[in-house]
């Protein structure tokens, strides 16, 4: 299976429809509620080191992990600038990660998810380092 492009992203959302993000969630895919555009930050620098280290990924911000129906699992992210984001990221990480960083338009919630897209990485192995601003 291959990291998740901006289709694919979109037919995992009509999918919790009828499934909580934890039945959706695989090695290449997690969902994560907002929480902030600082924590938000955090989350993603962790999570892209351990995406590039593995086989790459997504992280689809804004989606609660265990509701389901989109109305009730969808409450979107706000307050950010995605390439904020990606400079945060490469910047927190070692050696940096060039991650994909864009939005989604959703009825739901706030209307926007923030999605966080990684590639395998090369090594040496990435390492996230503080990287909340």
């Amino acid at each position: 299976m291959a990291v998740p492009d901006r289709p694919a992203i979109e037919n995992l959302l009509e999918a919790r429809e009828v499934h909580s993000a934890d039945e959706l969630e695989t090695q290449f895919v997690e969902f994560k509620p907002w929480q902030g555009s600082k924590e938000g930050l955090r989350v993603a620098c962790e999570y892209a080191a351990c995406l590039a280290n593995a086989a790459g990924g997504i992280v689809v911000f804004g989606v609660s992990d265990k509701q389901r129906g989109r109305r009730q699992a969808i409450h979107g992210a706000e307050g950010y600038d995605p390439d904020v984001f990606r400079k945060g990221i490469y910047a927190g990480t070692t050696p940096g990660v060039d991650a994909e960083v864009f939005e989604i338009l959703v009825a739901e919630g706030t209307g926007r998810l923030l999605v966080v897209r990684v590639t395998e990485g090369e090594r040496p192995r990435i390492q996230a380092r503080a990287c909340a601003r």
